[in-house]
């Protein structure tokens, strides 16, 4: 069984991580088109929420563990905003579990230890501006608060919605206000509007490799699904186009979007006729040196129809059905417009693939 690189996909319509800048009002994300949906904004690598990035307030002990702590500068007080926590360590050595162990008795104060053997204290009452921390007591020279005796949090990025800007134009995402940070680097992930699509150019269809993320490896086809996507390139390659194989293709593009060209649906059925024909003799010959399934080796054409397009004349409709050496029927159906054409791949009436040539 042969196979080959899938090369068609529905297009998601979804930019991932776009490079964006602040507008001149510092406030408009300027994606290169409009929103239909933000999934995520970053700013220097950091993921702000639609409620805005921030930080609590936050100090790490300069000494590290053991801590000596001495009989008449055991005490140590924690002020947060609003709350105040008072601790009482024992006179001597501590271990960096002990430490620890006293200071998690207060709620809304984290202590947590670093790789380093330090003590990290964290506001949990509060986040942004508003997040506090204020060291005193004996003990803070002991553990090492005595030089930084307190800390605030901070506002990173401001809260953001998906609204119209300014000028009129497509949904954007916003910030509520202008960020403090004025040369941040910002990206963000968004849905397009199919029509406007700069992934598939309102195609519906991404021509392109796809990698799996398990393991790295490209998504390969065989069997029907190679046969959908060896029909479909076949009829949508601009014959002459492939400098290695100039018989390879069609003359298809340039019959089609003419005015007035009413034997153009003749013509595309006979070019169409005439290269599955072509295809079946390349399947043959191959087959004699590559060892191919049944199911991706064509047999015949059992139907084959071309018709105009019932409010564009210009675009042509193309519905066939090939029957594999299996014996089984794969119905293809194609759209056959300028500047692009798209092939759909139709199985119970449910469309399971699409190619185009944009």
């Amino acid at each position: 069984m042969s196979k080959d690189f899938q090369i068609a996909f529905p297009c998601p319509h979804v930019a991932v991580a776009e490079p964006v800048k602040l507008a001149s009002d510092r406030m408009t994300l300027w994606t290169a088109i409009g929103a239909v949906a933000v999934g995520q904004v970053t700013m220097n690598g950091m993921v702000c929420p639609p409620e805005g990035l921030l930080t609590r307030a936050s100090i790490t002990t300069e000494k590290r563990a053991p801590f000596r702590i001495y009989a008449d500068a055991g005490d140590l007080r924690v002020q947060l905003a609003g709350l105040t926590y008072d601790f009482s360590f024992k006179a001597g050595q501590n271990s960096l579990s002990e430490i620890l162990e006293v200071l998690d008795s207060a709620q809304y104060l984290e202590a947590t230890a670093t790789n380093t053997g330090q003590i990290t204290l964290r506001d949990m009452s509060a986040e942004g501006p508003g997040s506090r921390i204020l060291i005193s007591g004996g003990a803070a020279a002991q553990l090492g608060l005595d030089k930084q005796r307190g800390a605030s949090g901070r506002e990173l990025c401001p809260p953001w919605t998906v609204s119209t800007s300014r000028q009129g134009l497509s949904p954007r995402p916003t910030l509520l206000y202008p960020p403090k940070m004025t040369n941040a680097r910002w990206e963000v992930t968004y849905t397009m509007d199919p029509n406007a699509c700069r992934r598939c150019m309102a195609s519906r269809v991404e021509n392109d490799l796809r990698f799996r993320a398990s393991n790295g490896e490209p998504s390969l086809i065989g069997d029907e699904n190679l046969l959908y996507q060896t029909v479909m390139k076949a009829l949508l390659t601009d014959r002459g186009s492939n400098p290695y194989h100039v018989w390879y293709g069609t003359r298809i593009a340039a019959m089609v979007g003419k005015k007035g060209s009413s034997g153009a649906a003749g013509a595309v059925k006979s070019e169409i006729d005439a290269r599955i024909k072509e295809l079946i003799a390349v399947q043959n010959t191959q087959a004699k040196y590559q060892n191919m399934s049944l199911k991706e080796r064509i047999n015949k054409v059992l139907s084959l129809e071309v018709l105009p397009h019932k409010d564009d004349p210009t675009t042509l409709l193309v519905k066939m059905a090939v029957e594999n050496q299996s014996r089984k029927a794969v119905r293809i159906s194609m759209v056959f417009a300028t500047p692009g054409t798209v092939g759909t791949v139709m199985r119970d009436g449910r469309v399971i693939n699409r190619l185009g040539n944009k």
